[in-house]
């Protein structure tokens, strides 16, 4: 299955020989359609990928099953031009036996071709690219077959994830490796206890809105040796450092050899396997806000749906801090205390509640799995819930100003602590850009968010002023005689929005605006878009 953006339908060839079957998705209306071409390879196998630089569907195949191919022929190459399909006469190709079933095939836009990997008569790899034209064998050791195949247009090359190999049974792997037209590089060998498990078969595209390759389903063989196999029905998005597992409000069932391609005019991922089409659609923020007041109630902006509050509790403490699910669909609230309270698919991974703490929480921030949270105190003391990771904290150092929040970095193994005074300290993999810790402010620092990409960051006043660091740009402020609570990134980092006491959002840069009126009866003490 390839995207066609040429001809905006997502394309499946299914190969059956003479009576094999062509399809297109519309993303749209949801609708599968059944294609008459004129010509129909007779393919018993194949692969295909959208050549970007053609604008065209490449499909390369063999007209033999695998177990009976001729690697002496050469197989064919077809092209789909939205409603047809025509032969390629290329001088080289792979043979019959290459698209054996543990294939993948991607468009490297950074090379203008297409990138094909299986595997050759010895189950080993097998890679080539199409040029247009010709095809090109690539004598260079990489993944394993049955990899999983995407382009990074960040990172500019290709990533790849997993494969298989057998030999005295079957054995699956979970080595992260990145090409860039020349070599393989090993990003991360994998197996450790936050890393996908191991397999071969699953399926990756890149995603724009998520800002990263994302992952989905393959199949694994337990134990080593074992004929059995299982298949996932995780979902996972690559870091640039690791992969981190993404919560998602629903799921696939476990499919162990999907095809997924990404509909950029639709903007969503299409899933297909075991009979089932799903769409992906990554929650972008915007369409709305979660506020909380001190007394525990949460009040909503826009399209956010209220999934409960602590507005009905005996808190012995104030609420002073308010984080979002990765859904979309639930929200934590942090208590002065350390005491944390879930809502909606929010799960509780535990608190400071009963901790005797040296000095009162300030704040709490999500990681990027969904599946933690930090407590920030105002000394800089840091509480790692779930699979939040302590990186380091100031709680043992002498500060000048207390800490009135954090950011976590993208990939999740560090993050930022800023003081009062605009002071910035930096853990783990969070560089530092800079901060206001020697700059006369006219107001207190209440709030840092970070850029999508952990380049920079930005500080926001109590009256609202706005300072920029690293590659965060500055879009605006706006000033108010209600103190600015909060600041948060919009999904492309190229805006910002900041919130105020009395419940107004202002928007900057190319943050939407319209996240909706609404006027709290009490205090806002923290907030976050949707």
């Amino acid at each position: 299955m390839s995207y066609d953006s040429a001809h905006h339908q997502t394309v499946l060839f299914v190969a059956a020989g003479a009576s094999s079957e062509t399809w297109v998705f519309d993303a749209g209306s949801r609708a599968w359609t059944k294609k008459t071409p004129a010509t129909v390879p007779a393919l018993r196998t194949g692969l295909s990928a959208f050549d970007a630089a053609r604008g065209k569907v490449v499909l390369i195949g063999g007209t033999d099953p695998p177990d009976t191919c001729d690697p002496g022929v050469m197989g064919q190459t077809w092209t789909w031009d939205g409603a047809d399909w025509t032969q390629q006469h290329p001088t080289t190709a792979p043979d019959e036996c290459f698209p054996a079933g543990a294939g993948t095939a991607v468009f490297d836009a950074a090379h203008r071709d297409v990138f094909a990997l299986d595997s050759d008569q010895l189950g080993g790899p097998e890679e080539w690219t199409w040029d247009g034209a010709d095809w090109h064998a690539e004598a260079v050791l990489g993944p394993l077959p049955g990899a999983a195949l995407a382009y990074d247009p960040h990172a500019q090359h290709v990533l790849s994830f997993g494969g298989f190999l057998f030999f005295h049974g079957t054995n699956v792997f979970g080595e992260t490796e990145a090409w860039d037209g020349r070599r393989w590089t090993p990003l991360s060998a994998g197996d450790g206890s936050r890393d996908p498990q191991p397999r071969a078969f699953a399926s990756m595209i890149y995603d724009p809105t998520v800002g990263a390759p994302v992952m989905f389903g393959g199949t694994s063989f337990q134990p080593p040796g074992s004929p059995e196999a299982v298949a996932h029905a995780d979902t996972w998005r690559w870091t640039g450092r690791h992969w981190v597992r993404m919560g998602t409000s629903a799921s696939p069932p476990p499919m162990g050899n999907p095809s997924f391609v990404y509909d950029s005019d639709h903007r969503v991922g299409v899933l297909f396997g075991a009979q089932q089409t799903w769409l992906f659609t990554a929650a972008s923020a915007g369409g709305g806000a979660y506020l909380a007041g001190s007394g525990g109630g949460v009040f909503v902006h826009g399209t956010a749906h209220n999934f409960g509050s602590a507005a009905n509790l005996s808190l012995r403490t104030p609420i002073v801090g308010i984080a979002r699910t990765v859904t979309r669909q639930g929200y934590w609230l942090a208590a002065r205390d350390g005491g944390v309270f879930a809502f909606g698919d929010a799960r509780f991974y535990g608190g400071a509640g009963n901790i005797r703490l040296v000095q009162p929480i300030v704040g709490i921030a999500p990681t990027p799995s969904g599946r933690g949270y930090w407590l920030v105190a105002s000394d800089g003391g840091i509480f790692a819930f779930g699979d939040a990771l302590f990186a380091g904290s100031t709680g043992g150092i002498h500060l000048n100003q207390p800490i009135v929040g954090m950011a976590p970095t993208p990939t999740g193994d560090g993050y930022w602590l800023v003081a009062r005074d605009g002071g910035v300290f930096a853990f783990g993999d969070a560089r530092y850009f800079g901060s206001t810790g020697n700059i006369p402010l006219n107001q207190p620092i209440t709030a840092m968010a970070s850029t999508p990409r952990g380049s920079g960051y930005w500080l926001v006043a109590r009256d609202g002023g706005v300072f920029a660091f690293g590659r965060a740009n500055f879009h605006g402020v706006a000033l108010s005689l209600s103190p600015t609570v909060s600041i948060a990134t919009s999904p492309s980092g190229n805006g910002y929005w900041t919130f105020t006491g009395n419940g107004s959002i202002y928007a900057h840069g190319d943050a939407p605006a319209d996240l909706g009126p609404y006027s709290p009866h009490t205090a806002i003490v923290a907030a976050t878009p949707t």
